[in-house]
């Protein structure tokens, strides 16, 4: 009785992951990365990615975050010519204090880091995306300023990475839209 049960229970799963594998390819779902295109030519995200150059971004934090992009965008190698250009606005950071004593002392903080970013084509200047991106994350205040402060590092360098994630899905839907409306 007990194997007829598991056996069924196997089944009704398996049934269950069909049939959300067919709702999935029924609805139109589609990887960001694949090069699964019914137009003939269109090049996949990745090499995409490669023809974005980042440009320079003031101030340590922009450089991290450049960086970033580029480690995840050119992980194979910069493309030989760029097709398209990718402007990031100054990091704005805001500092919030949190979780405050009976003494008046915080001691949680929050960081928000704010940018924007515009994607433009090169041929013909024309701006594909142009949008406003956040990241929020938290430190510890501690009464060791030291350690305060490598906490708050630590939580700005989580927040840029965050960023960076983001920016990145950002411009592949926008380079995956823009490549299958051609």
């Amino acid at each position: 009785m007990r194997n007829r049960k598991l056996s069924y229970r196997i089944r009704l799963q398996f049934l269950g992951f069909l049939g959300l594998a067919l709702l999935l390819n029924g609805c139109g779902f589609q990887p960001i990365y694949g090069n699964i295109s019914p137009k003939p030519g269109v090049q996949n995200v990745e090499d995409l990615l490669r023809s974005v150059d980042i440009e320079i971004i003031p101030n340590f934090e922009g450089q991290f975050l450049r960086n970033q992009l580029i480690d995840s965008m050119h992980n194979t190698g910069a493309a030989p010519s760029f097709q398209y250009v990718l402007k990031i606005g100054d990091i704005n950071e805001t500092k919030r204090d949190l979780d405050i004593t009976k003494e008046s002392n915080a001691t949680i903080a929050q960081l928000r880091l704010t940018t924007t970013l515009t994607l433009v084509r090169k041929r013909d200047n024309k701006t594909i995306l142009n949008k406003s991106l956040w990241s929020t994350t938290s430190y510890n205040i501690l009464e060791s300023q030291f350690t305060t402060r490598v906490s708050k590092d630590y939580a700005r360098e989580n927040g840029l990475k965050n960023l960076a994630q983001q920016i990145e899905r950002q411009v592949s839907l926008a380079l995956k839209n823009n490549a299958m409306a051609r």
